[in-house]
């Protein structure tokens, strides 16, 4: 059998440290490909919140603006750690943080939009309703007026009060000149309609 010599030893291991190289370098190559292609769509998140967020309602867009300037801080450094960065170690650690703010992105973008249909939904379907309550109440009163039925008396009343109270605020708001927020009432006007149905139920 013929023996290997030292020139073929080392150049087998020379070709071996080439190819593990090479294979690091092609790993490396598509792991870098895979960071810019995260971060491009996370700056393509950070675009669309940036041109929502003040279509968002009053009482969210703080908050969601606070979030989002804790997401662009991070994705600032970690764009500034990858023009410094190297090594593979580093592109794999970046790939990591940049998953965790694209999702972070996409979870803020979720919300806004479901924050922006509720808003948009609230707005417009508020004030029919809250036209309607008036009819709601006169028809509930018309229902339980000669009926001995206490508990629907008692719900009646505590409506008439809510619906005193939130056309209080609605008043006040107007003559500061404040936007009304439609989403705030919204919810507070279909819990009305909610228990003024119940007063004019049939019971068994």
């Amino acid at each position: 059998m013929k023996e290997i010599s030292a020139v073929e030893i080392s150049l087998i291991v020379t070709g071996a440290v080439f190819f593990v190289l090479f294979c690091i370098g092609v790993y490396g190559a598509i792991v870098r490909k895979k960071v810019i292609k995260i971060a491009h769509d996370a700056y393509a998140q950070s675009k669309q919140i940036g041109d929502l967020i003040l279509n968002s309602s009053d009482r969210m867009r703080n908050s969601f603006f606070d979030r989002f300037k804790k997401l662009e801080l991070s994705r600032a450094s970690e764009f500034s750690f990858l023009r410094t960065s190297g090594c593979l170690s580093d592109y794999e650690e970046s790939y990591r943080q940049m998953g965790r703010l694209l999702n972070g992105y996409n979870l803020l973008l979720s919300e806004i939009k479901r924050d922006i249909s509720q808003k948009e939904e609230a707005t417009k379907e508020g004030p029919v309703l809250l036209n309607k309550i008036p009819g709601l109440l006169l028809k509930a009163e018309e229902k339980i007026a000669h009926a001995n039925r206490p508990g629907k008396r008692q719900l009646l009343n505590a409506s008439k009060k809510e619906y005193s109270r939130l056309q209080s605020l609605i008043r006040i708001a107007k003559e500061e000149e404040e936007p009304l927020d439609w989403k705030y009432f919204y919810p507070i006007l279909t819990h009305l309609r909610r228990r003024i149905s119940i007063v004019v139920e049939e019971e068994d």
